[in-house]
């Protein structure tokens, strides 16, 4: 508070004190004259500063600044006074703003220069290292942006800002990867402290960066099933099994299908799709076996089946993280549904149970995974399994379904088998030893495990978290004792 000072003599008859620069100011102020009441708070600011009043000395400045008469050094010297006073934050804010007239100015110079300055003032004020990372790229200088972002992570290990800053960068510079690695530390910050909400924020920023990742649609999915916002993880469901039919995986399209219908009975788009596709299933017919169909054929209208019923049979393994995968599926704290309850048909009535051909054999399989019935739906596969053109598709399931039910060691065996299978494609390789790979962490083998993310790595840099796992792994492998 402004403390006007007072003046008397000690002589009688010496007269009126002399006036204070606070007071001709306010009587400037008065008569109108706010240029020259300005000029006066001024020069009382710099007399309050100099007998370390700062408090006074920062309220005149205020009042000049409120005028429009306080140029750059003048908030300049504001700043300098909050410091002073212990301020810190209002310093920053005080440099953010000079720093930003100066750069509308055409200054880009200077207001590089004030920031540095006000960084190098206020280390402690993150916000100001934002504004400079921000303004370096504005200026196309990226890499200083980055350089300086990357020192705050490095200093400060848990500062998501920072890294939510870097990761706006990366993809302004269209290095996705980057970007969504930053993403997901933050992610992973805030998950220790227990901020789910945070931990959406940042998946969701995700999304807009990888609008097709099943993965980041996956954890966003388990994230509002957490928070218990059903309308969300429907519709997160839905995304995601729209991926998968653009992907071209209608057996993950129609397993997510099942689990909304589950989830939400009502939903039309999901009853739809899986009613249409149980009944191009269950009019295969029985007399044409997969051994006898070409490699890449696929498969025509059947008689009495309208075409557009009629898609394209599964092209590629179902490659994303397991376990989780097959959890979303079969929700375990909602009750399992019957055939006839789900979908209005009994599947062994309908096939003729386990003497139809090894297609049929898969296909109930599927259907009985995607009800729920797993261990049905295993004996189905493994019969399926048998068949060297149905072997590698049903193995990779029959392993995510171990995976499921907490037998890694068999999910181990049935994901080998599948890569000892004559003339895989690098797809299929890629796909089994990316999953193989989380079999052996779930055994504890992180040496094995390590040795299939090698192999998928090896073929393809950018599948799935393949780069991610083999970094933790990695990391897990060194903190091991001995």
């Amino acid at each position: 508070m402004l403390r006007r000072p007072t003046y008397s003599s000690e002589y009688e008859g010496a007269g009126p004190a002399p006036k204070s620069g606070f007071d001709r100011a306010l009587e400037y102020e008065a008569a109108g004259r706010v240029a020259t009441a300005c000029a006066e708070y001024k020069a009382y600011a710099e007399e309050c500063a100099a007998a370390g009043r700062y408090s006074e000395a920062i309220t005149c400045l205020l009042k000049v600044d409120n005028y429009g008469y306080l140029d750059i050094e003048g908030r300049k010297r504001l700043a300098g006074l909050y410091i002073l006073n212990g301020r810190n934050e209002k310093a920053a804010e005080v440099y953010k703003s000079a720093a930003e007239d100066l750069a509308a100015q055409g200054k880009p110079d200077d207001a590089l220069e004030t920031l540095r300055r006000a960084v190098a003032k206020l280390p402690d004020q993150t916000s100001l290292i934002y504004d400079l990372a921000r303004l370096y790229e504005d200026l196309g200088i990226s890499a200083h942006a980055v350089s300086l972002l990357m020192e705050v992570i490095h200093d400060r290990p848990d500062d998501t800002d920072a890294m939510l800053a870097l990761a706006n960068i990366y993809r302004n510079r269209n290095s996705i990867a980057e970007a969504v690695d930053m993403l997901m530390r933050a992610a992973e910050v805030h998950e220790r402290r227990g901020d789910t909400a945070a931990v959406a924020e940042v998946y969701r920023l995700a999304l807009e960066y990888v609008p097709d990742n099943l993965a980041v649609l996956k954890k966003l999915v388990d994230i509002y099933r957490e928070l218990g916002d059903d309308e969300r993880v429907v519709g997160y469901m839905h995304m995601r099994a729209r991926v998968c039919l653009d992907q071209g995986t209608r057996e993950r399209a129609l397993n997510i299908y099942a689990a909304i219908m589950n989830l939400a009975p009502g939903d039309e788009t999901a009853r739809k799709y899986v009613g249409d596709s149980v009944q191009f299933v269950s009019v295969i017919p029985r007399t044409e076996r997969p051994a006898e169909r070409p490699a890449e054929s696929k498969p025509g209208p059947v008689e009495g089946l309208p075409a557009e019923k009629v898609g394209e049979g599964p092209k590629s393994l179902e490659t994303d993280a397991v376990a989780a995968e097959t959890k979303t599926a079969f929700p375990p704290d909602k009750p399992v549904r019957t055939a006839h309850d789900l979908l209005g048909f009994d599947p062994e009535k309908e096939f003729g149970g386990g003497e139809a051909d090894p297609q049929v054999n898969y296909d109930l399989g599927l259907i009985y995974l995607e009800m729920g019935l797993t261990e049905a739906g295993i004996g189905y596969l493994q019969e399926a399994s048998r068949d060297p053109a149905l072997r590698v598709r049903a193995c990779n399931l029959l392993g995510l379904s171990f995976l499921e039910t907490g037998m890694p060691e068999v999910a181990v065996k049935e994901f080998e088998r599948g890569l000892e299978t004559p003339g895989l494609t690098e797809d299929e390789v890629v796909g089994l030893s990316y999953n193989l790979a989380t079999a052996y962490e779930a055994v504890g083998n992180v040496e094995a495990a390590l040795d299939e993310l090698r192999r998928v790595y090896s073929i393809d840099i950018n599948y799935l978290e393949v780069k991610r796992r083999l970094e933790g792994l990695t990391r897990k492998q060194l903190e091991r004792p001995g």
